[in-house]
């Protein structure tokens, strides 16, 4: 599952690294505010008029970059937790982004120092991981497997097609999930170094590297 996730970081990069300025007049501060930017972007949905502006994108672009974000991690979960969205339907991956939204919401990271190395520059970004899944899979998966399997046993399963199974099984999963989040936490904070430097097309972007690196630190499974 890290090949999805790692694929459509790299197409949110490119998104993301569209309409920057060649290398005139860019310097450490408008490295660091691109960093920034594409990280509330894509983890908070949010911008900045002025950072539209930088990238040359619009609202409605920067708000798709955001919402294939979500999806991007609902996809994900379905991976990491066995759920069929396409058997469970699209109410099952609504609720899947809505968990999201509000994991999103909650994740926490400080852009930091800025060095430069030729055209290149280095940005400091301090991650703190959001333990909502690492939690549940070390602390309540093997319980709630228990009573799931206790649940298949029962009357209530009977001449069940395995469609209303699979939504019933992402349906408690997800409120098992869910109550997580209530109590969310942070594990150790993780200082990672994104390259910003001058692609084939003369923008600067966000090395795919450096992107599949957050994506993976930011959210702790």
């Amino acid at each position: 599952m890290y090949g999805i996730k790692a694929y459509l970081a790299v197409l949110l990069c490119c998104l993301l690294c569209l309409g920057l300025g060649g290398c005139g007049g860019f310097d450490a501060d408008d490295a660091a505010a691109l960093v920034q930017g594409n990280i509330d972007v894509v983890y908070q949905g949010e911008y900045t008029e002025e950072y539209l502006a930088q990238v040359e994108m619009t609202a409605e672009e920067a708000d798709a970059v955001y919402q294939n974000a979500l999806l991007t991690e609902a996809e994900y979960f379905a991976g990491v937790f066995d759920v069929d969205t396409e058997l469970a339907g699209d109410e099952v991956t609504a609720k899947i982004v809505e968990l999201y939204r509000q994991v999103y919401a909650a994740s926490r990271y400080e852009v930091g120092t800025v060095s430069k190395n030729g055209d290149a520059y280095a940005v400091e970004v301090t991650v703190y991981p959001v333990d909502v899944f690492r939690r549940f899979i070390e602390e309540d998966s093997e319980a709630f497997m228990q009573a799931w399997r206790a649940k298949l046993a029962t009357v209530e399963f009977a001449g069940k097609t395995q469609q209303e199974i699979e939504a019933l099984w992402a349906a408690d999963l997800l409120a098992a999930v869910t109550k997580r989040v209530d109590t969310l936490g942070y594990l150790e904070p993780q200082v990672i170094s994104m390259r910003v430097a001058v692609d084939s097309d003369g923008h600067y972007a966000i090395a795919d590297d450096d992107w599949n690196l957050i994506d993976d630190v930011l959210i702790a499974y």
